[in-house]
């Protein structure tokens, strides 16, 4: 991402009282009032200029109309991006010519074109990206899909735009497992596993069972691990997205949890109460056994692995309460992590290895929370908004997926790492619950 030449303060206030008058509405024009964003965080959105997307005459423009909506409403879910309203441009957006003064005047950090062309079966969308303040482009690229693949090609147009103005990797292209108890006709006692496109499209039950289908996780090569109730107590099912198929992944005697998949492809983490006692263990990635990972009386559960393998952190309520623990695989020390509190749980490593996120119960209310990996700096990012519950950081680690029953029912959510912008998914109907991230084979 190129350098910014930064505005003094005093061009800014310049500016922003020019945007201001340009734009004052008079009482016919009252519902287009152009007001300047500011984050929850307190810092200016980046302010980007997207006129209308082009084509050629082979594309309709209700067509392309609906591309642009698929990705403003992304933009929506970053936090960071404001799109600059059309009422306030100067320049004619058609203009091939980049008139930087008349974009640089509204307060324009950068200019967005896209144009949208068929080629055969295939739609094609150039993007070309110009700095306003380096009066330069920064970028021109091109991207191509499946016609019938249209809108994930507008989310991963979405996704470079992001990267190229801010360095942030998009997830507008990324799917999401979770558990619903959608069509439950037994007050919620049966749930399924459901996938969606991440603007909620594309929602599908893939369990489809009268049981009990809970807690699922990613594995590459589109599959998830589920824990399911289906033979009447719980075992890890391995499910091919693509294909249908379902694999008993560990089925040992007692409670069968987990089935957490190691960064190098070659071991699953599951929770198993083999000897009546619930402890970690290690499966080879075709569900053999390969180690008992703790040995304790107490309940040790939900392991996540560190980014880059060495470290499985867990709970264990070996203290007497829930907390969260770390143990190195190549020694088997385990340190503790959380002090703070008498209940945390859920834990799940930042994609740097930095950090934990965790669940922590608090006023009878569970909250999400951020830790350093070595136990210190403990940061609350949900505050007075009900059950807050199962984060999941994106691929970048800038955002956490995490599911909340602030409206009522739970819902899928997701938050910056900071905790200060925080929206909610598309996730449809029931009470939805337990997400995953589903990133393409490619990433």
């Amino acid at each position: 991402m190129s350098n910014r030449i930064p505005l003094s303060p005093q061009v800014l206030i310049i500016l922003a009282l020019a945007l201001l008058i340009l734009v004052l509405p008079t009482a016919s024009q009252a519902e287009d009032t152009y007001v300047i964003e500011v984050s929850p965080t307190g810092l200016a959105r980046i302010p980007l200029a997207l006129p209308t997307v082009t084509t050629d005459s082979s594309l309709s423009e209700s067509f392309v109309e609906e591309f642009r909506q698929t990705l403003m409403e992304d933009f929506s879910f970053t936090g960071i991006l404001h799109i600059i309203p059309r009422q306030a441009y100067l320049a004619d957006p058609e203009k091939k010519d980049v008139d930087y003064e008349d974009w640089l005047f509204i307060g324009a950090e950068y200019l967005i074109r896209v144009h949208l062309s068929s080629t055969g079966d295939n739609l094609r969308a150039q993007v070309a990206i110009y700095d306003i303040a380096l009066r330069r482009k920064q970028s021109s690229q091109t991207l191509q899909l499946p016609f019938d693949s249209y809108v994930l090609l507008a989310h991963q147009v979405a996704g470079h735009i992001l990267y190229e103005v801010s360095g942030i990797e998009g997830f507008f292209d990324a799917q999401i497992a979770y558990t619903s108890d959608y069509g439950s006709q037994a007050g919620g006692a049966i749930k399924n596993i459901y996938t969606m496109d991440f603007d909620g499209s594309q929602r599908r039950n893939i369990t489809r069972n009268d049981s009990i289908n809970i807690n699922p996780f990613w594995h590459d090569n589109d599959k998830i691990a589920f824990t399911s109730y289906i033979r009447q107590r719980p075992e890890i099912l391995l499910r091919e997205l693509d294909t249908g198929r379902t694999a008993l992944l560990a089925a040992f005697g007692g409670t069968n949890t987990g089935g957490v998949k190691s960064p190098d492809g070659k071991y699953i983490a599951v929770t198993a109460s083999r000897n009546g006692i619930s402890n970690i263990y290690l499966l080879h990635s075709d569900g053999r056994m390969y180690r008992q990972l703790t040995h304790h009386w107490s309940i040790d559960v939900t392991p996540a692995w560190s980014p880059d393998g060495r470290y499985i952190a867990f709970v264990s309520d070996r203290p007497g309460s829930p907390q969260i623990y770390k143990i190195e695989l190549a020694t088997d020390q385990i340190t503790r992590i959380t002090y703070d509190g008498r209940y945390n749980v859920s834990p799940a490593w930042s994609p740097d290895g930095s950090e934990i996120a965790y669940v922590s119960l608090e006023d009878n209310k569970f909250n999400i929370y951020i830790v350093q990996n070595d136990g210190y700096n403990p940061r609350r990012l949900t505050y007075n908004s009900g059950h807050n519950e199962t984060p999941r950081w994106s691929r970048d680690g800038n955002y956490l997926l995490f599911n909340s029953n602030r409206s009522g029912e739970h819902k899928l959510y997701i938050m910056d790492r900071s905790g200060a912008f925080q929206k909610r998914l598309n996730d449809g109907p029931g009470n939805n619950t337990m997400p995953d991230w589903i990133f393409p084979k490619s990433q």
